[in-house]
């Protein structure tokens, strides 16, 4: 219970003490409403006369010289049960808006923990993991502070006719709370059963979100190779464990429901009774008593059933923030804080990476010199992307020294290293949106002439120009409106769009059909007079534009080639 509350007013963007203070409010004018009640039907049905609540009201008002009239007294009923009314409307409202907050910021929290986490951590996270809190889980996370909120309020409209009970008739206060208490212990096991089978549900649900996720992806092996019908046998068995789950939510949900509400309903009976039979109370104080009573125990039991719901979405809000806290732990830490230069070189000197007893490279020693092309070319697996993610800071070397103009790159902040990094990955993924965002990435700092610079050193002017919106033009989801050239000439103009010191290709031309890839090698290599250039690549499109190329294999440079044409002929023979 400590956690739900300390969410409810820690919780980020929760704000939460306005709507208490509202809910307050709100009670205490619905408390006042229903007292109100009282010297109500006492007046229609005997004035001044008897001892019950309601003529003691309207004595003392007589003696302080206010006698009120029935309509005075409907009034004053009607006006507090509106300001209630509002008070309690305008605190959900903000309870709305606020749920809205907390999602938002939750799902912000995550994608910016995860961008700055380390990288080895990042390749461990479930992408279905990872989809499902985005999605569904931080979705829940609101769901869960309104419930909380209607919790909240609850409570306090049962307090509030526990209050006016104790004014009326001790002895009816004790009694109903009496009764809500027992409901509530009666249901104890149903709520804790709810609790275990909503945590079961949620590493379920994930883990099928993953398997959707994965069979969409291999979608073209899976059916090369014929294996749709055991995929789908893989997926029926963890559905059918998901429905068992469902079913168990169901059936828990409805017998609390039910049970509770036929609990209520009997003990109601089982207390009107005695009220009415032996007349323990006068009829006003018995009327408004009996109001009472099943207010208070349908208030217990909305309670019940509120804490119920809460105590299902508590495992999605716990699980989100699991999450950010894994990857704030994970946080990604610059070794150095001397700002970064690159004018000269970047060395790797007898350079070893190891991955748990795995290793990927071994003695690796080269040099990548300013404003040339140097290519890294070998077999997949070889061990070329290692190389650069070391270069960029992602993977501390095992062993060894990688310098940039002669500084260790431990001594350097790897925000301002990468502040002069390129980077066009193997797989392009562009943003639904128009070429600009996709050049820019939302990066303020980029103003149109360096998108249009960026689509001019990438060969992508042309192309841009030609479309009717230009650079408002949509892409498509995934840049599926342009060709695989475009596209590739898109992602090139990104990393070119702050004119960095280092421009790094990740395998740029292993999509594209030989023609195409030639032509992006050709414009690529005319790029080394605007920056340095480091291409990772098997393919021979880059040797005739290359300075200097390593032959990388098995973890360790092979062999190391100039710019020679004999050269390489002998690398592409190979």
């Amino acid at each position: 219970m400590r956690s739900i509350f300390g969410f409810y007013f820690s919780g980020p963007r929760s704000r939460s003490f306005g709507t208490i203070a509202c809910l307050l409010v709100s009670g205490l004018f619905e408390g006042v409403g229903i007292a109100a009640l009282i010297p109500l039907v006492s007046l229609v049905v005997g004035g001044t006369e008897g001892d019950g609540f309601g003529a003691r009201v309207l004595r003392w008002l007589g003696e302080r010289g206010f006698h009120p009239s029935l309509g005075d007294v409907l009034v004053f009923v009607a006006v507090t049960l509106v300001l209630k009314s509002v008070l309690r409307a305008a605190a959900m409202i903000y309870v709305g808006f606020a749920s809205a907050e907390i999602v938002t910021e939750l799902r912000r929290k995550v994608v910016a923990t995860m961008l700055r986490a380390r990288w080895g951590y990042l390749l461990q996270q479930q992408s279905g993991r990872l989809g499902n809190v985005l999605s569904s889980e931080s979705a829940k996370a609101g769901d869960y502070y309104v419930e909380i909120a209607l919790l909240l309020s609850m409570a306090i409209q049962t307090v509030t006719y526990t209050a006016v009970s104790v004014a009326v008739s001790w002895q009816l206060a004790i009694g109903a709370l009496t009764i809500g208490s027992l409901i509530g212990f009666g249901m104890r096991s149903l709520v804790r059963y709810a609790r275990q089978n909503a945590r079961k549900t949620l590493a379920m649900q994930r883990k099928l979100l993953s398997l959707f996720m994965e069979s969409i992806r291999n979608a073209k092996p899976l059916k090369a190779m014929g294996r749709e019908s055991a995929f789908i046998d893989l997926l029926n068995g963890n559905i059918r464990r998901n429905r068992k789950l469902l079913r168990r939510a169901a059936v828990n949900r409805e017998a609390l429901a039910n049970v509770q509400d036929a609990l209520t309903a009997l003990l109601l009976c089982a207390a009107f009774y005695p009220l009415w039979s032996l007349q323990l109370a006068p009829l006003p104080e018995m009327v408004v008593s009996s109001l009472l009573l099943a207010r208070i125990l349908a208030s217990t039991g909305k309670i019940q059933k509120s804490y119920q719901r809460i105590v299902m979405l508590e495992g999605s809000y716990s699980s989100t923030a699991e999450l950010i806290e894994e990857g704030e732990s994970a946080r990604e830490l610059s070794p150095g804080k001397a700002p970064a230069r690159f004018e000269r070189e970047i060395r790797l000197e007898h350079v070893e990476l190891s991955h748990g007893s795995h290793l990927v490279l071994d003695d690796v020693s080269l040099e990548i010199r300013s404003h040339r092309c140097t290519v890294l070319l070998g077999p997949s697996g070889a061990g070329k992307t290692s190389i650069v993610d070391l270069i960029l800071g992602l993977y501390q070397p095992t062993r060894g020294r990688i310098s940039i103009d002669g500084r260790s790159l431990d001594e350097l902040d790897l925000g301002s290293w990468r502040d002069l990094v390129g980077y066009v990955p193997q797989e392009n993924v562009l943003l639904h949106d128009t070429i600009r965002a996709n050049v820019t990435l939302g990066d303020e700092r980029i103003s149109d002439a360096d998108v249009g610079h960026a689509l001019e050193l990438a060969g992508a002017a042309g192309f841009v120009a030609a479309q009717p919106k230009g650079l408002d033009t949509v892409v498509g989801e995934t840049g599926g409106r342009l060709s695989g050239g475009e596209r590739q000439r898109i992602a090139l103009a990104r990393a070119l769009a702050r004119r960095p010191r280092l421009l790094i290709l990740d395998e740029v031309t292993s999509a594209l059909d030989p023609e195409t890839a030639r032509t992006v090698a050709a414009e690529i290599g005319r790029l080394s007079s605007e920056t340095t250039v480091l291409a990772i690549t098997h393919r021979p499109e880059f040797l005739d534009v290359a300075d200097v190329v390593y032959r990388i294999e098995k973890g360790r440079v092979a062999d190391v080639h100039g710019a020679a044409p004999a050269a390489r002929e002998e690398i592409a023979l190979r």
